[in-house]
């Protein structure tokens, strides 16, 4: 099979976003706009209320401090989950937009749900070879980062488990390192640009860097941040593709 060039890759993903925005937007907004609501309703809390909480000053009470502790935990255990969850529904309803298929937004976080332990270990191994690579040697570590780039992707895609997901990523973007370094890399300076441009725009809208236009500008740039997401992972999906096909 022939390379799909940059162009045809970026026209693939656009297309696909554009002609399934509703599907894919619904996806993301299951997370994103509840996280970033509660978000917000805890800055502006934090806020609105902060003269009437200098008493809770973790210097005048120890239980304040335990108590800060455990709602952090309970707020990041289910930051995660949700990230999880997310990560695995919006891929799998990227290859049923790609398929031409109606994948209910239900459906897809359904269909999910029995792969989280199984996708928490995949993403488990990624974070640990990683970080022992590393702990040895920063390049060897960001060298096998982008190898394990793809072990999400083999294991929604292919059924692959565990360790199995991430040598089959190496083995598919090794013989295409560079060419998949140059067009990831691509992917990634147009979303940071866009990116941008939303938060120059957001900071026209709420100039004020302070009470609660910072709280808005905050919880608007995660909410657009979130969306835009689906853009490098619809390009990854579609890249993945398109290496898999030639490596045959």
């Amino acid at each position: 099979m022939d390379k799909r060039s940059l162009g045809q890759l970026l026209a693939d993903s656009w297309g696909l976003i554009s002609k399934n925005f509703l599907a894919l937007a619904s996806t993301v907004a299951v997370v994103y706009v509840p996280f970033c609501v509660f978000s917000f309703l805890l800055m502006f809390g934090s806020f609105a209320f902060q003269s009437k909480l200098d008493f809770l000053s973790p210097t005048r009470s120890v239980p304040v401090i335990i108590a800060f502790i455990i709602l952090f935990a309970i707020f990041i255990t289910f930051a995660f989950i949700a990230l999880m969850l997310f990560t695995m529904a919006i891929i799998k309803q990227i290859q049923a937009c790609d398929q031409k298929k109606a994948l209910p937004v239900a459906d897809a976080y359904q269909q999910s749900f029995p792969l989280f332990g199984a996708f928490c270990i995949v993403v488990l191994w990624v974070f640990v070879k990683v970080s022992l690579w590393a702990l040895l040697f920063l390049l060897p570590g960001v060298v096998f980062a982008l190898f394990y780039s793809f072990a999400q992707m083999t294991f929604l895609l292919e059924n692959k488990k565990g360790v199995e997901a991430l040598k089959e990523s190496r083995d598919l973007i090794q013989p295409f390192f560079w060419e998949f370094v140059g067009k990831s890399l691509v992917a990634v300076i147009i979303l940071f640009a866009a990116s941008w441009v939303f938060h120059a725009i957001l900071s026209l809208a709420f100039p004020s860097q302070a009470g609660l236009s910072r709280v808005a500008t905050s919880s608007l740039e995660s909410l657009v941040n979130g969306f835009l997401s689906v853009f490098p992972t619809t390009f990854g999906y579609f890249l993945y593709k398109d290496l898999k096909a030639r490596k045959g």
